[in-house]
Protein backbone atom coordinates (compact mmCIF):
# COMPACT_ATOMS: atom_id res chain seq x y z
CA UNK A 1 0.00 0.00 0.00
CA UNK A 2 1.78 3.44 -1.07
CA UNK A 3 2.37 5.34 1.40
CA UNK A 4 0.58 9.16 1.94
CA UNK A 5 4.47 10.57 0.52
CA UNK A 6 4.00 7.79 -2.33
CA UNK A 7 0.57 9.03 -3.46
CA UNK A 8 1.39 12.69 -3.32
CA UNK A 9 3.91 11.78 -5.91
CA UNK A 10 2.04 9.33 -8.03
CA UNK A 11 -0.64 11.95 -8.18
CA UNK A 12 1.23 14.57 -9.48
CA UNK A 13 3.16 12.70 -12.54
CA UNK A 14 2.46 16.28 -14.67
CA UNK A 15 4.65 17.74 -12.29
CA UNK A 16 7.15 15.46 -12.34
CA UNK A 17 7.26 15.23 -16.05
CA UNK A 18 7.72 19.19 -15.91
CA UNK A 19 9.90 19.12 -14.05
CA UNK A 20 11.97 16.61 -15.78
CA UNK A 21 11.33 18.15 -19.06
CA UNK A 22 12.83 21.51 -17.65
CA UNK A 23 15.45 20.10 -16.33
CA UNK A 24 16.45 18.89 -19.30
CA UNK A 25 16.12 21.90 -21.48
CA UNK A 26 17.88 23.80 -18.35
CA UNK A 27 20.65 21.67 -17.93
CA UNK A 28 20.59 22.49 -14.39
CA UNK A 29 18.34 21.77 -11.69
CA UNK A 30 18.77 25.24 -10.21
CA UNK A 31 17.64 26.74 -13.38
CA UNK A 32 15.15 24.64 -13.77
CA UNK A 33 13.62 25.71 -10.36
CA UNK A 34 13.83 28.99 -11.86
CA UNK A 35 11.84 29.17 -14.58
CA UNK A 36 9.14 27.17 -12.89
CA UNK A 37 8.86 29.18 -9.57
CA UNK A 38 9.88 26.38 -7.33
CA UNK A 39 12.89 25.31 -4.73
CA UNK A 40 15.75 23.49 -6.10
CA UNK A 41 14.95 20.67 -3.79
CA UNK A 42 11.19 20.57 -5.06
CA UNK A 43 12.58 19.69 -8.27
CA UNK A 44 15.52 17.55 -6.76
CA UNK A 45 12.16 15.50 -5.04
CA UNK A 46 10.19 14.95 -7.80
CA UNK A 47 12.83 13.91 -10.18
CA UNK A 48 14.36 11.41 -7.43
CA UNK A 49 10.05 10.05 -7.04
CA UNK A 50 9.88 10.11 -10.89
CA UNK A 51 13.23 7.78 -11.28
CA UNK A 52 11.74 5.45 -8.20
CA UNK A 53 8.68 5.07 -9.86
CA UNK A 54 9.81 4.23 -13.16
CA UNK A 55 12.91 2.00 -12.20
CA UNK A 56 15.64 4.10 -13.85
CA UNK A 57 18.23 6.60 -13.56
CA UNK A 58 17.53 9.88 -15.83
CA UNK A 59 20.34 11.39 -15.42
CA UNK A 60 23.99 11.10 -14.92
CA UNK A 61 25.17 13.39 -12.55
CA UNK A 62 28.96 14.60 -12.19
CA UNK A 63 29.36 17.16 -9.76
CA UNK A 64 26.78 19.80 -11.26
CA UNK A 65 26.58 18.38 -14.39
CA UNK A 66 23.54 16.47 -15.70
CA UNK A 67 23.56 14.28 -18.70
CA UNK A 68 20.77 12.17 -19.62
CA UNK A 69 20.97 8.30 -19.37
CA UNK A 70 19.62 6.21 -22.80
CA UNK A 71 16.50 5.87 -20.19
CA UNK A 72 16.11 9.63 -19.62
CA UNK A 73 16.40 10.60 -23.38
CA UNK A 74 13.81 7.78 -24.25
CA UNK A 75 11.47 8.99 -21.54
CA UNK A 76 12.09 12.91 -22.50
CA UNK A 77 11.27 11.93 -25.82
CA UNK A 78 7.83 10.72 -24.54
CA UNK A 79 7.10 13.35 -21.89
CA UNK A 80 8.16 16.66 -24.12
CA UNK A 81 5.31 16.60 -26.48
CA UNK A 82 2.77 15.58 -23.67
CA UNK A 83 3.95 18.71 -21.23
CA UNK A 84 4.48 20.87 -24.51
CA UNK A 85 1.16 20.17 -25.46
CA UNK A 86 -0.79 20.49 -22.15
CA UNK A 87 1.09 24.00 -21.21
CA UNK A 88 -0.60 24.97 -24.80
CA UNK A 89 -3.32 23.92 -23.92
CA UNK A 90 -5.48 26.92 -22.55
CA UNK A 91 -3.94 28.93 -25.64
CA UNK A 92 -4.85 26.30 -28.13
CA UNK A 93 -8.56 25.61 -26.81
CA UNK A 94 -8.92 29.24 -27.10
CA UNK A 95 -7.92 29.84 -30.56
CA UNK A 96 -10.41 26.93 -31.28
CA UNK A 97 -13.13 28.27 -29.57
CA UNK A 98 -12.93 31.51 -30.96
CA UNK A 99 -13.66 29.83 -34.04
CA UNK A 100 -16.51 27.30 -33.31
CA UNK A 101 -20.18 28.26 -33.82
CA UNK A 102 -22.74 27.37 -30.94
CA UNK A 103 -25.73 25.40 -31.64
CA UNK A 104 -27.24 22.40 -29.87
CA UNK A 105 -25.96 19.07 -28.78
Amino acid sequence: MPTDKQAYYKNNRLKQMRAFCQVVKCGSVTLAAQKLFLSQPSITLQIQALERELNVTLFERRGPTLRLTPDGEALYALAEPLVRGIDDLQTNFAAQSGHLESGEL
